[in-house]
């Protein structure tokens, strides 16, 4: 549309004359072109408003101009008039469509196309006023993931990860036309990112710890669990991997199963998770076994024999646990709520309750529970569960005792010693044990630390192949059952001199290494020290005459005093005792 108004002057025709004079004066009149334009004194104005875009480029319009002066030559004369319609830029691009929708995947490289399928148009006629140029509208939280490098389609240009989590964003695709003033139009792009298998399986724990069974399966805390790092969901298998692995088996829901017995008791296991469908996408998590004892009795079994007559607190008997941490405070106590003995919460010491009032004195054989834990309180309802819920280690041990009716001493059996103290020597016999002379015959029985050692009817006592026990001393306890069943016990103590060495020890004469060599650096030092200061005391006494006189004295009662101490201390007795001499003052 042209930029002038209706009735707005287009023109002014350049015509010499006069319109209003009464001689020789001229005359104007429209012919052509009346439709459009319309004339005013020698002015051309527009009757209608033009559309170049219709069509009316350009039109033509005709005057006749006439003079009433006699004397021309021309009375009448047609003046022709074209007029040209310049194109203005009225018309804003319009969209193929008043909205857009695209899908794409996710993790597109950056400048890649993801959508071409739209397009403006400007009404306006060619040149810059229909040019149109295409550009992501930078607004809102999205505005800068995706851009339109002229003339080309949209492009990403940042990375879109649907885990981000970024599901669907919207933006505007506006478009502009280059005239002037500049027209524009916007439009929305809704882009829904697809989620693609990128992401490995994602566990909920990366190291898992188990130091339990529970029929055939290890206890795991916190249970191994997977799951596809991606939306879709893929399923999850699990393969163990590991030195020890083929001692275990995993299922599909992350349950490790024993296959081995007995299981290896310290593990450290590899668990590789796989999407069911694509193999490559895989994840590592670590499961560490450890079913070793933490608290541990001395013996698996402690007996004690004592008459039906025993006074009630009586000591019968010590029982002693072994933590492997040694900062742990081990608490005995005693299973059974009814039973007829204590036990010292502090140190093991069993002592005798004695029978309640008005039942009779027992008789027999009583078997009773006696445990041990880290020293946590729990009700032993749950000593099952402790070692998980409370990360205590909970151990236990059996105390037989065997009331007999009669004294030791009135017939029966009985060892010839009550406790035996023996050396592992260089072979594997370390001693016998025997019954007293008056004893009946009887089966002689080890009831305690049979992996070391070994015991026959006979009382000879040997050192079992799997090599030396791993304490100092070691105590025994051996039993001797005759035929009508009556039993007695004896104590043997083993002393073994060449025990493995632990780490206390080591640190211990490691320890003491440095404080001996502290002593005698400071030895060291305090004689130089010594030297030195007489060595410049006497440098100043040469100078000075009163200084002297001084040391001579002090040195006159040093050598009185050394005499004097000669004289009461006795020489040195040597004591020759076959490894060396002692000196006694």
């Amino acid at each position: 549309m042209t930029s002038v108004v209706v009735r707005e002057v287009i023109a002014t025709l350049p015509i010499k004359g006069d319109l209003h004079a009464k001689e020789n004066g001229i005359h104007l009149r429209l012919v052509k072109g009346q439709d459009v334009v319309e004339l005013k004194e020698k002015d051309l104005s527009l009757k209608r408003p033009l559309d170049r875009e219709e069509g009316a480029s350009k039109f033509e319009a005709v005057l006749e101009c006439s003079m009433d002066d006699p004397r021309s030559d021309f009375k009448m004369l047609n003046i022709s008039v074209l007029v040209l319609v310049k194109d203005v830029n009225d018309n804003a691009p319009v969209f193929d469509q008043e909205k857009y929708e695209v899908e794409i995947p996710e993790e597109l490289p950056i400048g890649t196309m993801i959508f071409a399928s739209f397009e403006a148009s400007d009404a306006d006629q060619s040149g810059p006023n229909s040019l149109v140029h295409y550009s992501i509208v930078n607004e809102g939280p999205h505005g800068d993931l995706l851009k339109i490098p002229d003339p080309e389609k949209p492009i990403v240009v940042k990375r879109l990860d649907y885990e981000a989590p970024l599901h669907s964003f919207d933006v505007e695709i506006e478009a502009a036309d280059q005239g002037e003033p500049q027209l524009r139009t916007r439009v929305p792009l809704h882009v829904t990112i697809k989620d693609i298998d990128d992401l490995p399986p994602r566990f909920d724990s990366l190291y898992h710890y188990s130091k339990m069974i529970s029929n055939g399966q290890l206890v795991i805390i916190p249970p191994i669990h997977a799951e596809d790092g991606d939306a879709i969901n893929a399923p999850i298998v699990y393969q163990l991997g590991g030195e020890l692995a083929s001692h275990f088996s995993i299922d599909r829901d992350g349950s490790v199963r024993i296959r081995s017995n007995p299981p290896p008791p310290l593990a450290t296991l590899f668990i590789h998770a796989y999407q069911e469908d694509n193999q490559e996408r895989n994840a590592t998590a670590f499961l560490h076994i450890d079913l070793l004892p933490t608290l541990q009795f001395e013996h698996d079994r402690y007996s004690a024999q004592i008459q039906s007559d025993i006074a009630p607190s009586t000591l019968i008997s010590q029982v002693r646990a072994f933590a492997r941490n040694e900062n742990s405070m081990v608490k005995y106590s005693i299973e059974d709520a009814d039973a007829l003995v204590s036990v010292d919460e502090k140190f093991g010491k069993i002592l005798y309750k004695g029978a309640s009032e008005g039942k009779p004195r027992p008789a027999g054989t009583l078997s009773y529970t006696i445990l041990a834990n880290d020293g946590k309180q729990a009700s032993t309802l749950f000593y099952r569960l402790l070692p998980l819920i409370l990360n205590q280690s909970v151990a236990r041990t059996r105390l037989s005792l065997q009331f007999s009716p009669e004294s030791p001493c009135q017939g029966g059996i009985k060892f010839e010693q009550d406790a035996y103290e023996m050396q592992l020597g260089s072979n594997n016999f370390i001693g016998e044990i025997s019954l007293a002379a008056r004893s009946q015959p009887a089966a002689m029985k080890l009831l305690n630390l049979n992996n070391y050692f070994s015991l026959d009817n006979a009382g000879r006592l040997t050192l079992a192949p799997s090599g030396l026990p791993p304490c100092d001393y070691c105590e025994l306890i051996v039993s001797a059952t005759d035929k009508e069943g009556r039993v007695a016990l004896t104590k043997v103590i083993v002393h073994n001199l060449s025990p493995a060495m632990s780490t206390t020890g080591m640190l211990s004469i490691l320890l003491l290494v440095v404080v001996i060599l502290l002593l005698i650096l400071l030895t060291l030092f305090a004689s130089s020290a010594r030297r030195h200061f007489i060595l410049t005391t006497s440098r100043r006494a040469t100078k000075d005459e009163d200084a002297v006189s001084y040391l001579y004295g002090v040195r006159r009662m040093t050598s009185s005093m050394e005499r004097e101490k000669s004289a009461t201390v006795p020489p040195c007795t040597i004591v020759e005792d076959g490894e060396g001499g002692m000196c006694y003052r």
